[in-house]
């Protein structure tokens, strides 16, 4: 009984992600890029459940909380739970692949760069550890949806559009049309 709940808590985690979850390489100053997985809600509601699901997963997560501008009447505040970090994000994707849908290409890619970080030895000053051109290109594709408002539309400078993005299929006429 016990693995089956596991994994319905699972397949629940894994449709949040799809529906609200992000899957990015952030830039830290003088840093190679970090992986970080984050969802963000307004539904206060959720956010007990979210962090009491992370911790039976045993899966390692930070809480924010984010007031609106004063400017932006009608705005909800907002909580995201975040993970950062190789090792962080690896448990995550891990966990979540198996049942991730729209945003498995994303966790893929996040692993293979895991992947490849994880392999390299240290190297400079600080231990950062210098990207080869894979590397770089792993980190243009997870972030090139990076960009508000209406990520994943296509774009007006006619650049590609964002990772996953599926243009709207025409509809098939029906016999009876």
């Amino acid at each position: 009984m016990q693995a089956n709940s596991i994994e319905v808590d699972l397949a629940w985690l894994a449709g949040f992600m799809d529906g609200e979850g992000t899957f990015i390489l952030m830039k830290v100053s003088g840093r190679y890029p970090q992986p970080t997985i984050a969802v963000n809600n307004t539904h206060y509601g959720t956010l007990p459940e979210m962090t009491a699901l992370l911790d039976r997963l045993n899966l390692p997560y930070y809480v924010g909380h984010k007031n609106p501008p004063t400017t932006h009447k009608g705005w909800s505040p907002q909580w995201t739970v975040q993970a950062i970090g190789l090792k962080r994000c690896d448990r995550w994707c891990r966990a979540l692949l198996p049942y991730l849908k729209t945003k498995r290409e994303a966790c893929e890619l996040m692993l293979e760069y895991i992947n490849r970080r994880l392999l390299k030895p240290l190297k400079g000053a600080w231990g950062e550890r210098i990207l080869d051109a894979r590397e770089q290109q792993l980190v243009n594709l997870l972030n090139k949806g990076r960009r508000r408002p209406g990520s994943g539309r296509p774009r007006k400078d006619g650049r590609p559009p964002a990772l996953g993005y599926r243009p709207p299929q025409p509809r098939s006429k029906s016999p009876t049309d």
